[in-house]
């Protein structure tokens, strides 16, 4: 058990933020420390206890008056300027991020010209690829139809020469036959 003036004590302490590391070992030293000096619990009312509450909780400095207690001018004018050298900054620090933000949209932007236009390319060449292969089908094609036509051609042209030297066989035995036919 904690006595009350180890307890006011704590309790001022821990407000106070003062000696926090008689915090860890009053919490340690609690469980050993004795009820009283005697060890037994203190049965006494309150009024008789010693009255060490209040003594934990009075100032050891006497309050001053309230003016003196208000910042001066040149606290004020301080707290101020370094407001305006934090917004400076911070002015500063979000100028930086903005212009790092445009010049990177701006590489975004270029970059995505450069590919567009690198896609562009090789969409041409492919079409182009396509038409060449394309083209290449057809002109092979009608070459087969020319090659075909001229054939057939050839072939045509050969038969009428055939025709035309049978006919003339075919007029020259005419010719001959009336001939004979005419002799008598």
């Amino acid at each position: 058990m904690i006595s009350p003036s180890d307890a006011c004590n704590f309790i001022f302490q821990f407000f106070t933020g003062s000696n926090v590391s008689n915090l860890a070992s009053l919490g340690k030293h609690a469980a050993t420390l004795p009820a009283s000096s005697s060890g037994q619990k203190d049965t006494r009312p309150a009024d008789q206890r010693p009255n060490d509450v209040e003594a934990c909780f009075t100032p050891s400095k006497p309050i001053e008056d309230e003016s003196s207690m208000k910042p001066s001018k040149k606290d004020e004018l301080y707290c101020l300027e370094s407001i305006v050298r934090i917004k400076e900054a911070e002015t500063w620090m979000f100028q930086s991020r903005a212009d790092d933000a445009r010049g990177e949209a701006r590489s975004l932007r270029r970059l995505a010209r450069l590919k567009s236009e690198k896609l562009e390319k090789e969409y041409s060449e492919k079409v182009s690829k396509l038409c060449l292969q394309e083209t290449e089908e057809r002109r092979r094609k009608k070459s087969e139809e020319l090659k075909t036509l001229e054939k057939s051609h050839h072939d045509y042209y050969e038969m009428k020469m055939r025709m035309l030297m049978e006919l003339a066989g075919l007029l020259n035995k005419m010719e001959a036959a009336r001939q004979l036919l005419r002799w008598p």
